[in-house]
């Protein structure tokens, strides 16, 4: 079994298996479909991470309005590769082998801009976060976050801060967040997918061991159960029931959330 599960939840959990691979197969639809007019994917990539910038800007309580944002800034400027060519990347295979044996690790921290302004923000709503006093300073995060400062001084002892030292702007602060390695398991699993320089053998026990620590978040776990799928050697039975289960579940599945302030979202 790839998830060790009791007969009360194995049922939801292959609904949920389920309806991940359909939404995988019309991901790829879309993108055949698209693929004689040239589509720049990159392009539409760019604009998806806008629009998710600006939706983490616009979350109306402060506390969660930073947290979305230090979760964007951490996956946006650690895992997420330039187009080849460009940079060098990030080695998200190796990556998704170190969350697997550790996920409360600093580089698996949310990441705070020191001086961030949420410069996204509409006018007409709540008021910005550190909208009275900059968050330069480790006690101060701990106030904005509503985390613990022992965790703040942990996460970033290597940099030798102290609780009141002043942080200049534009400082890169690891903020502790359980909540996001679930998202960072999905996006490794992704990685893992794609990667030429693994075989079956190796794809799908990568992919198995993020499992794990998607399972906290269903959304998380459908979209890595799905890419798990996606790297085993096609049956055509199984695909089949496994979409006749996810027809039928559609309307009584349960449905997850990556939001940082959601009762079910682990902070």
């Amino acid at each position: 079994m790839l998830v060790d599960v009791n007969e009360q939840t194995s049922g939801s959990v292959l609904e949920r298996f389920a309806i991940g691979l359909i939404q995988t197969q019309r991901i790829s639809k879309q993108r055949n479909r698209c693929a004689p007019w040239m589509l720049d994917l990159t392009a539409l990539e760019e604009k998806a991470l806008e629009v998710a910038h600006t939706a983490a800007h616009n979350v109306q309580d402060e506390t969660f309005c930073a947290r979305s944002t230090a979760r964007y800034n951490a996956m946006r400027r650690g895992w997420w590769n330039p187009p080849a060519g460009w940079a060098p990347g990030v080695d998200l295979v190796a990556a998704g082998r170190r969350l697997s044996d550790d996920g409360g690790g600093a580089e698996f921290g949310a990441l705070h801009v020191v001086g961030e302004s949420y410069e996204g923000r509409r006018p007409g709503g709540l008021r910005r976060p550190e909208a009275a006093h900059t968050a330069d300073s480790l006690a101060r995060l701990a106030e904005l976050y509503h985390r613990a400062l022992a965790d703040l001084l942990r996460l970033n002892h290597g940099s030798g801060w102290q609780a009141e030292t002043s942080l200049r702007d534009g400082t890169e602060v690891r903020i502790p967040d359980r909540g996001l390695a679930p998202l960072l398991a999905a996006r490794f699993a992704a990685a893992v997918l794609v990667d030429p320089a693994l075989d079956a053998v190796q794809r799908i026990a990568a992919i198995r061991a993020l499992v794990p620590v998607a399972a906290a978040n269903p959304t998380a776990l459908d979209t890595v159960l799905a890419r798990l799928l996606a790297a085993r050697p096609a049956d055509p039975a199984r695909l089949g029931a496994l979409l006749d289960l996810a027809e039928k579940a559609r309307s009584t599945s349960t449905t997850g959330t990556s939001s940082p302030f959601h009762p079910g979202s682990p902070g």
